[in-house]
């Protein structure tokens, strides 16, 4: 596996390195107030939060009156004991006027109360979790509208600045983030802090010195919470970054695929993601790190705090000056006050995340742009004539303030005049047109639409009225639904077989969880250990005796800390490992397809996208920590079951009879889930195309005022997953309501049996406590095993989904260095009687029985009209395609027979669309090409050539300045002429030029005509023309028509034919007079 090669970074020396300079070295983290993450919660929402706040402060209440029920009950067998078990009593026994009558009505008494309990704990963890995770997912309906809305609305200077990777990361990412923190994690907040306040005000009523002495450890135990909750925000919000510069490298290869392909780009692209993938990795990492410090840390101060309260209490209860009962109740309402405040730090984490993630989404939210297309203020241009003014317009384009564009430019355009600007490339042209559909506003003077400066008109009436482009050719019209994808969910063992390089961490981390399952049938031992010596008449043996076993709840304490410190690291570590190989497997195998893969509709360069930044990532919940509490809850219940059958059979039947009805709330969860996430995500993949569909093309939307009509498209494929999510929070409702609560009637159950053995067939009653103790304490770790599954049922979706792009070959394997070397391959080319037909449109044939030759050294042009096939030709030649029959050939061998990149590297293409990246110039020159294949001189060389060396050196940063996305800091004829100096410093044997000089002006389409005409000699050279008379020149000249060859000849030969070429050129010379 790629992980074998990868050099790891020391985290450990990083970890501590980066928290010491932590303010030196990282920005502060953003986040909005807790109040701000609800701004567009309707008074609705805001009900039902407020409605869930207060039941879930019942629950959170009501949890700790389990402590009074544990310390009567506790109290009953402490009695029960004394009064039955000779080896602890004595014939002055305090108890001797204790019966079996009265320990049969204690215990009914405590156990109706705790009947009781779980009924009202059901309903109020039912209505809790539903109210915030409604009110959650209509907060999410809402801000994810708004965020597309506004990011519609911000003006081009600001998308010059931002790229459209980022922003449909954050849509949907940095959302789901906000998510999280809003919904059924809030309400677990406040339930976790009600119980803790709970409990202790529960231990305060029953005996406040025993519990200040408790409490003295208490601070230590929230500087922990506040701490791992500080630190993992801050590495979850530089994680996300890091993640969205991979997701950008991703969408920018993938939407440039053809180029990628054409220049052998594909391993250039893989490192490029592979290394933002693994800063993103290594901070996950670390954050793993910080987890596992600070649960460390919280359970040593929590079980030091068991330790002094019993150390203390055996004192008390020596003296006398104490029931067992109080203690018990103290002790139990502390420990699930701790414990409730130790389970809220993860969700705080998880709020102060999406507090931070809503900080990025609210500051484009609120940003008011200077240009903004939404406003309604300004004059209507309902009646306007086309008079045009510009008067002395200043402009320089904001990312590139230093360099002057326009500089005092004045002209005026009267109604029905035709005005054309003229220049050579970059000198402002395209400028004055942006600057007229208000893309940007002029530093200085004015730009008029008589007689009003365009600042004050209505965007709306802009648009409409300044005739840019036909909005059907221009816009792409909305993709139909996906098909299903066939996928089938992966189990664990599938999941596991791409963890192998991992294996050796879970080994040791599934160990660590072990030993942590093994702590709480440890504490059960310990625990009834000490109401046995409670039981005893002997005081002095209980002060001694209870000190051993306070201490124990220390040692107790470290074991499950240094258990929990390296399960966490080891699981985080081989979690995040997993991420990131599956995703650069993934990246690696789409850049493995051929171009017909990227063509199917399920394949989009946005769909593809949410697989590597989504679905990649909810694979690992199935490997990371709460992997580790299943097997620590199958340990801590084992050991549980043990224990019982050891010391009460006919209980530990009983209960192993009825302890699997606490599976049923998870099993129906695992089902309903499996059921609907497929459907769910495919709408959101819709959802995410269309957004990225106008972002991409965001200048074409604005100019058309297509903003409203993307915003309705995005809102009704929201508007399905939104329902579904509404349906779903009722079922994870029930859920949490019946795993919340079935086990206090399974207790209740089991206590009542527990009572029957003693009173009717002479158990020892600490024996039954031990049995009941060992399930009670242990079977609180299904809880939060529970929280598994849910997480493991998205991670076997995403799996499925994955794993099966994986295993997906392509026809034509564009990473595959199989094949003749073509080092010395000479440039003759042959087509023979090809036929081809494009895999989503098979019943139309593009070309039939097509034949032709570009001989060595020669120029082969082809000319005829749109559509006949002369592109396709190209596609071949670049094997972005097979031929469906005949045979494509370079020097007498068919292309297949070549390595793909050997073959590739002998070609250099120009298309008609120069695609550059968002990187500087020399790099796009470059792109392709090994270090050993170029030098500074050939750089230089080959941007003379193209006639764009002048405009470089008047940059500032010359060859490093970047191009932004898409070349968008450039003007069209630069940008063809960085594409043909990328073609030209390849020295290829095969020159392909798709209308290369389409986008140039005058005299540079001269300089460069001249450039290429000088380097097509001594190479063979096809050309797709449009403008017939940039081929004159051309050594053979074909006429395509339907897929066939109906001419061919030189130019001369052609024109005396007076055929289809002759009529093509009548045409175009007609059009120019």
């Amino acid at each position: 596996m790629e992980d074998s090669n990868e050099v790891e970074t020391p985290l450990i020396k990083q970890f501590f390195k980066g928290a010491a300079n932590k303010k030196e070295q990282e920005p502060p983290v953003k986040k909005v107030s807790l109040g701000q993450l609800w701004r567009y919660s309707s008074s609705f929402d805001l009900l039902l939060i407020f409605i869930g706040s207060l039941v879930a402060i019942v629950t959170g209440m009501g949890m700790p009156l389990l402590s009074i029920i544990m310390g009567g009950m506790g109290q009953a067998f402490v009695n029960a004991t004394t009064l039955l078990d000779p080896s602890v009593s004595s014939n002055e026994t305090a108890y001797s006027n204790y019966s079996l009558d009265k320990f049969s009505d204690d215990m009914e008494d405590q156990i109706l109360y705790s009947v009781y309990l779980g009924a009202g704990l059901f309903a109020s963890a039912f209505v809790q979790v539903t109210c915030f995770l409604i009110a959650s997912e209509n907060l999410m309906h809402r801000m994810r509208k708004e965020f597309f809305k506004a990011i519609l609305r911000q003006d081009i200077s600001w998308y010059d600045a931002n790229h459209s990777g980022t922003l449909t990361s954050k849509l949907f990412d940095n959302l789901e983030r906000v998510k999280e923190g809003t919904g059924d994690k809030v309400a677990l907040a406040v339930q976790f802090l009600a119980q803790f306040f709970g409990g202790f005000i529960v231990a305060f009523i029953y005996d406040w010195k025993l519990t200040l002495i408790m409490l003295s450890l208490s601070p230590f135990m929230v500087i922990c919470g506040v701490f791992i909750a500080k630190l993992m925000a801050s590495s979850t919000e530089k994680e996300a970054a890091q993640y969205a510069e991979a997701g950008q490298c991703a969408e920018e290869a993938l939407t440039s695929v053809r180029t990628v392909y054409a220049f052998n780009g594909q391993e250039i692209e893989c490192r490029r993601y592979n290394t933002a993938l693994a800063k993103g990795k290594v901070n996950g990492i670390i954050k793993s790190m910080y987890t596992g410090i600070g649960l460390a840390m919280t359970f040593i101060v929590m079980f030091g705090s068991y330790c002094l309260a019993f150390w203390v209490g055996t004192n008390f209860v020596a003296d006398q000056t104490m029931e067992p009962k109080t203690l018990l109740t103290v002790f139990f309402g502390i420990m699930m006050g701790s414990m409730a405040l130790g389970q809220a730090g993860p969700q705080f984490a998880v709020i102060g995340t999406a507090q931070g993630a809503a900080s990025a989404i609210y500051e484009i939210i609120d940003r008011n742009p200077e240009i903004d297309c939404y406003s309604e203020a300004g004059v209507k241009l309902n009646d306007t004539k086309g008079h045009i003014t510009f008067q002395k317009v200043a402009f320089n384009y904001p990312s590139r303030p230093d360099v002057s564009i326009l500089q005092g430019i004045s002209f005026e355009a009267k109604p029905g005049e035709t005005i054309a600007l003229v220049g050579s490339s970059g000198c402002g042209k395209s400028t004055t047109v942006s600057l007229l559909l208000r893309y940007y506003n002029p530093l200085n003077g004015s730009s008029k639409n008589h007689p009003l400066d365009i600042k004050v008109t209505d965007e709306d009436s802009k648009s409409d009225e300044i005739d840019e482009a036909d909005p059907k050719s221009d816009v792409k019209r909305l993709e139909k639904d996906l098909e299903k994808e066939g996928a089938k969910p992966r189990n664990l063992f599938a999941i596991l077989k791409y963890a192998r390089p991992e294996a050796l961490l879970i080994f040791f981390a599934i160990i660590m969880a072990i030993i942590q399952g093994s702590v709480f049938p440890a504490f059960s031992l310990v625990f009834t250990q000490i109401l046995n010596v409670f039981a005893n008449t002997d005081m002095d043996k209980v002060r001694r005796d209870g000190h051993f076993w306070a201490l124990m709840y220390l040692v107790l304490g470290f074991v499950m800390a240094f258990s929990l410190f390296f399960q966490t690291i080891l699981f985080g570590t081989a979690a995040e490992r997993l991420t990131s190989r599956i995703r650069r497997l993934l990246f690696r195998n789409i850049l493995r397809q051929d171009v017909s893969y990227f063509d199917e509709t399920s394949h989009s360069s946005g769909k593809l996208c949410t697989r590597l930044a989504t679905d990649c990532p909810n694979v690992k919940s199935a490997i990371d920590y709460r992997l580790g509490s299943v097997f620590s809850a199958i340990v801590s219940v084992g050991a549980g079951i043990v224990i019982a059958f050891r010391f009460c059979w006919p209980m530990a039947l009983l209960v192993c009879a009825i302890f699997p009805l606490g599976g049923v709330g998870q099993a129906f969860q695992m089902k309903y889930f499996q059921g609907k996430s497929g459907k769910e995500a495919k709408e959101m993949e819709n959802a995410g195309k269309t957004a990225m569909e106008a972002i991409e093309n965001i200048r074409t939307v604005q100019a058309l005022t297509l903003e409203k009509r993307f915003y309705n498209t995005f809102e009704q494929y929201l508007e399905i997953p939104h329902q579904m999510s509404i349906r779903k929070s009722f079922v994870q409702g029930i859920t949490y309501g019946f795993a919340s609560s079935i086990f206090f009637f399974l207790y209740a159950a089991a206590f009542r049996f527990g009572v029957f053995l003693i009173i009717k067939h002479g158990k020892m009653p600490m024996d039954v406590l031990r049995t009941l103790y060992a399930i009670s304490f242990t079977a609180g770790s299904m809880g939060f095993a529970s929280a598994y599954f849910p997480e493991y049922m998205k991670a076997k979706l995403a799996a499925g989904l994955i794993f099966k792009m994986l295993e997906t070959e392509p026809n034509v394997d564009n990473m595959s260095d199989s094949g003749i070397p073509a080092d010395s391959i000479k440039g003759h080319v042959n087509l023979h009687h090809v036929q081809f037909a494009y895999p989503q449109r098979s019943d139309v044939q593009v070309l039939k029985s097509l034949s032709i030759e570009a001989k060595l050294g020669h120029t082969l042009a082809l000319v005829g009209p749109s559509g006949c096939g002369k592109s396709t030709v190209v596609s071949l030649l670049e094997r972005f395609y097979e031929p469906l029959g005949g045979a494509v050939q370079v020097d007498g061998r068919n292309i297949s027979e070549y390595s793909l990149k050997g073959l590739r590297s002998q070609m250099a293409l120009v298309s008609q669309e120069p695609i550059l990246f968002d990187r500087s110039i020399r790099e796009n020159i470059i792109y392709g090409l090994k270090e050993n294949e170029y030098s500074e001189e050939s750089i230089h060389k080959a941007a003379t050539l193209a006639n764009i060396s002048g405009f470089i050196s008047e940059l500032p940063e010359q060859y490093e300045t970047r191009v932004g996305e898409k070349g968008a800091q450039l003007s069209g004829g630069q940008k063809q002429r960085i594409a043909i100096a990328r073609a030209l410093i390849r020295n290829p044997k095969i020159l392909l030029l798709d209308e290369a000089t389409s986008a140039l002006d005058t005299e540079s389409e001269k300089v460069v005509q001249d450039a290429l005409d000088r380097a097509r000699e001594g190479r063979t050279c096809i050309v797709i023309a449009h403008r017939l008379a940039t081929i004159v020149n051309a050594d053979c000249i074909a006429v395509v028509n339907h897929g066939q060859i109906v001419e061919m000849g030189t130019h001369n030969e052609l024109i005396e034919k007076r055929g289809t070429y002759f009529e093509l050129t009548e045409k175009q010379n007609a059009k120019k007079q």
